[in-house]
């Protein structure tokens, strides 16, 4: 015996094995703390599409100066459990924000849903959705309340995370970004975090100064780490000719190698690099030479200062993917303190989706909008049918669950038809359909 399912709103037609109870999970889209800022409160209707189109280039989703240590690591796994590390300071180090990305494989057109992983035992509900350039889907969280006790408590060193991911060969691995009050470091720096998708055919990223770079100052650093998806170097099994990256800082090669899997493995659902813990800044000695089958020269991480000049007020990346395989999807700077202009996080028509991600920049004020700011087709209304070996159900009820509370019902009708009027704001949901025991 089979169900099935219908959604109006959603256009989407779902089968599912008859049982008393059944679920079907739903994400409510929520995008908030861009650029550093607190959460952006707006009215949200459900929504499951992404962005049509690939977007162009890396954008800034935050940015802080302080004193200020950031931890970075990237784990690509085809064990469906694994731990992911977070590089504490000190022992008085405390959390001040914390990221996860993650990108589903090349070429699986997957989408990844929020109860696909979880992080510290707790799933992670995502803040944004961005269409990568190999056929798959790339994704952040703001996961701070969800680490930050456990890493206060911890003690200083190298603590580990549990990551459970439900499908590990649609996802490439996960990406955990977490920056640390430290009041004991003696020089500050700007911290700047990127994420989005670099188009292979070639595509730059830019920040600009307030101030020129003193390159004459003492105890100065400026590195760049990467995260890139679905290359593999090194190995004989890798395809050939090489998969790889080529990156140009303000106009000079500082690699023609980047991409592989330093931080998983050679098979699909696990090719993942990131420039981090337990990597070193130093660059590629040829910044020409490609990759090759018997070692690998280049961990994603890289010292700017040899392609910065005394006076620079911008650093332009221009990245390049001759193999056409690569997914670069973030990107973060540790630069000089107070050197970066601030991040635009204008919301000129206050639907809480800032412009610099905002597809529909005049949006009527309190209307429903979806994650890229544009108004939903319908009302946040959520009608459904639910149908036995093709005849609907008329006994039974439907229950619309939000953040594991029943916040509505509604009755089957005499053509199993349910209804949602209205739905709890920034909450998951889950509808489970009821069928009487006889």
């Amino acid at each position: 015996m089979k169900r099935s399912i219908r959604f109006n709103h959603f256009k989407l037609f779902v089968t599912f094995i008859a049982t008393i109870f059944f679920f079907v999970n739903i994400t409510s889209n929520c995008f908030a703390d861009s650029c550093g800022g607190g959460a952006l409160n707006t009215k949200h209707s459900v929504s499951i599409t992404a962005d049509d189109d690939v977007n162009n280039g890396l954008k800034e989703f935050f940015s802080i100066t302080g004193k200020y240590y950031l931890s970075v690591d990237g784990v690509g796994s085809m064990n469906s459990k694994y731990s992911i590390i977070v590089e504490k300071p000190s022992l008085n180090s405390k959390v001040k924000k914390a990221f996860l990305l993650t990108t589903s494989t090349g070429g699986s057109k997957y989408r990844i849903l929020n109860t696909d992983i979880k992080l510290n035992n707790q799933v992670v509900i995502w803040d944004h959705e961005v269409k990568g350039v190999i056929n798959n889907y790339n994704y952040i969280s703001d996961v701070t309340t969800i680490i930050k006790n456990k890493i206060d408590k911890a003690s200083a060193g190298k603590i580990h995370i549990d990551i459970y991911e439900r499908i590990t060969k649609k996802i490439e691995g996960t990406v955990l970004v977490v920056i640390f009050d430290e009041p004991s470091i003696k020089v500050e720096q700007t911290i700047v975090l990127m994420f989005g998708t670099q188009r292979m055919e070639g595509d730059s990223f830019s920040i600009i100064l307030n101030d020129e770079i003193d390159l004459l100052s003492r105890d100065i650093e400026a590195n760049m780490g990467l995260g890139i998806s679905f290359g593999c170097q090194g190995l004989p099994n890798c395809a050939k000719p090489a998969q790889y990256s080529t990156i140009q800082v303000n106009g000079n090669f500082v690699t023609s190698s980047a991409g592989g899997q330093d931080d998983g493995e050679s098979t699909d659902g696990s090719l993942l690099t990131v420039g981090g813990v337990n990597d070193s800044i130093d660059n590629p000695d040829d910044p020409f030479e490609k990759p090759s089958n018997s070692c690998r020269i280049d961990d994603e991480l890289y010292s700017l200062l040899p392609f910065l000049n005394e006076g620079d007020k911008k650093i332009y990346v221009f990245t390049k993917n001759p193999s056409n395989n690569d997914n670069i999807f973030f990107a973060y700077f540790e630069l000089p303190p107070a050197s970066i202009q601030e991040c635009d996080i204008s919301d000129t028509d206050s639907d809480g989706v800032i412009d610099q991600w905002d597809k529909c920049p005049s949006t009527p004020i309190n209307s429903y909008v979806n994650k890229n700011g544009c108004l939903q087709n319908e009302n946040s209304a959520i009608s459904g049918r639910v149908l036995m070996k093709g005849q609907p159900m008329i006994k039974g009820n439907a229950m619309l669950i939000q953040s594991g509370e029943i916040f509505q019902e509604s009755s089957l009708d005499i053509n199993g038809y349910f209804k949602f009027e209205k739905l709890a704001e920034d909450k998951s949901l889950n509808i489970m359909i009821r069928k009487p025991v006889k």
